[in-house]
Parts: C-alpha cells; structure tokens; sequence
C-alpha cells in the first residue's frame, strides 16, 4: 500500500475463524477500485476486542459464529465493550430474523457469505460508516438536550428540574432504607448591589465562581444545584442534620474566604447565608421544600447575614 492509499484507507477489522472465508473477503476487497482497505484479521470475538482497545478501526466485519460466541450474543458483546465501531454481520444463511436481531443490537448491517460482489461491499461498509456516524451524531445531541432540561447553563449545576428528580430519587430510597437527608439553600448577600454597581457581567462571573466553590466542597454523594437569582440548593443523602450543620458551615466558610477577582483587578467578596431543614418524607415536592427551607434561611438574613440557620428535626 502506497503513501496516498495509506492515507484514505478505511480500517477494517474482519473477525472470522475460517481462513477460507477471511481471504475470500480481503480478496473482494482487493478488487474495490473506490476505496482503500487496511485490513486486520481476529479469529475469535475476544481476539477481536482485544484489537479493538488497543488500536482504533473504522468498522468491523463480525462472523455470527465464532469458536467462543455465537449469533446476536457476540453482536451484543462486541457492541458493549466498543460501542463507538460501526459493526457489519455475516450469516452463512440469508437468515432474516438473525439478521433483524443483530441490527436491534448494535449491528448496521448483514452480509450472506459467498453473495457479496465488490461493489457491493464497498456500498455497504460505506453505508454502514454512515448511519453509525449519524446515530452516534442524534446520541450526542439527545445527551445535551437532556443536559439542557436538567443542567442550569451559566453555573453547569442542576436545575430545578434537577433538583427535583434527585429527590424523587432519595425519597424513594429514604423510604426504602429509612436513611435521612437534608436540604440546605445558600442566598448570596448583597447579590443586588453587585449587579447594580459592577454590572451583571461581573454578577456572572460571582455565580459561577461561588458554584465551583460549593460543588467542589460537597461530598460526590451530595446534589448542588441552581434554583434561580442568586440562590443555590444543596441535597445531601444520607445525613443527619448535625452533619448537614457542619456542611453548611464549611461552605459559608469556603464562600467567604474565597474573594472573587474579577478582569478589572477588582476583588469582589462574596459572603451566602444559609437556611438548613431535613427533608421529610411526605413533601415530595421541591417547592414545598423553598417554602419551608426560606423561613428558615430569612432568619440568617434578619440577624446579620453571613450565618448558617436550621430547623431542628
């Protein structure tokens, strides 16, 4: 294979246990006149993927069977370990139910053995590429759309809607284990005069910056997230309250002990006050949780501001 041929080849792995049937492919492939092929050969499934982690291809034409796996189970396999590799059948049968399977399980397309004519082959490694860059392509997008509808996009920190699917899904393990957990809603103080006097490009930035703050001083078992403005909601899941005091704490403190530069020069100190409550198992509702958890944090605002506030259990 020459330099320009080298530098267009398609890379295919054929994974095949006859001999007889892996030359019969790379001789068909020889005689394609569109495309170049540098081709690979596994004679077993674990072969095959063992190939596929250490050197990256471009498809991969899987024989449905296989000394250690056979039928759907090594399309099932094979798309499992490397999901990111369009994969192309091939049947000794025209069979297609076994056919229709392996395309329900990450296959993008079959081939008879002793049917295939250059032509072809070509069209159907090339179609197969295709409509896996396009799956993969919808994959991403459906990924940032559901990012979009759970994810507030200044802070990159849930959202309300989050926020309340990761309750539902704590209620139900509380109620299952009878675990506890607590709320805690931070109010950035004075976020009104930051906005007025240094703009709300500078309000941005204070945001984001005290997002990082709090998400990297919360637990990786915790839930942080935006509700709006300048307020933060924290869930913490298996926690008794005095856990969920000395966690509120160490963010208060992080928040005021982390002055905010902004381009200017200009340093911004930020300081949050806190309301703290334990989540109870019959409000399943983020709202009903605001309501209850903002009387408590109007008391940290009343008696000075900077203050971490609760209501006992």
């Amino acid at each position: 294979m020459n330099a320009r041929e080298n530098e267009k080849a398609i890379r295919v792995l054929i994974i095949e246990d006859h001999a007889d049937d892996f030359q019969i492919l790379h001789r068909t492939l020889s005689r394609v006149t569109e495309d170049f092929y540098d081709i690979r050969h596994a004679g077993s499934l674990s072969q095959g993927i063992e190939q596929l982690k250490t050197a990256d291809k471009d498809i991969v034409i899987l024989d449905m069977g296989l000394p250690d796996s056979e039928g759907v189970r090594s399309v099932e396999e094979l798309h499992g370990n490397c999901p990111n590799v369009p994969i192309v059948v091939m049947t000794r049968w025209d069979d297609r139910t076994a056919a229709v399977d392996a395309l329900r399980n990450g296959a993008q397309d079959y081939l008879v053995k002793g049917q295939t004519e250059p032509d072809m082959l070509a069209r159907v490694i090339r179609y197969a590429m295709e409509r896996h860059r396009t799956q993969q392509r919808l994959i991403e997008l459906n990924e940032r759309l559901e990012k979009m509808v759970r994810v507030d996009p200044l802070t990159d920190l849930l959202n309300r809607r989050g926020l309340q699917e990761a309750l539902d899904h704590e209620l139900r393990r509380s109620r299952r284990d009878g675990s506890n957990a607590v709320i805690l809603l931070a109010d950035l103080d004075n976020f009104k005069n930051t906005n007025d006097q240094l703009g709300h490009a500078v309000g941005d930035v204070v945001l984001k910056e005290v997002a990082t703050t709090l998400k990297s001083a919360l637990r990786t078992t915790d839930y942080i997230g935006r509700i709006g403005g300048d307020e933060f909601m924290a869930l913490l899941p298996q926690t008794r309250m005095i856990e969920g005091l000395r966690i509120s704490e160490r963010l208060r403190s992080a928040i005021s002990e982390s002055p905010i530069i902004i381009s200017s020069g200009k340093i911004v100190k930020v300081t949050a006050s806190f309301g703290v409550c334990a989540v109870q198992r019959d409000i399943p509702s983020i709202d009903e949780i605001l309501e209850k958890t903002h009387e408590v944090l109007a008391k940290s605002k009343r008696t000075g501001k900077n203050k971490v506030s609760y209501k006992a259990e």
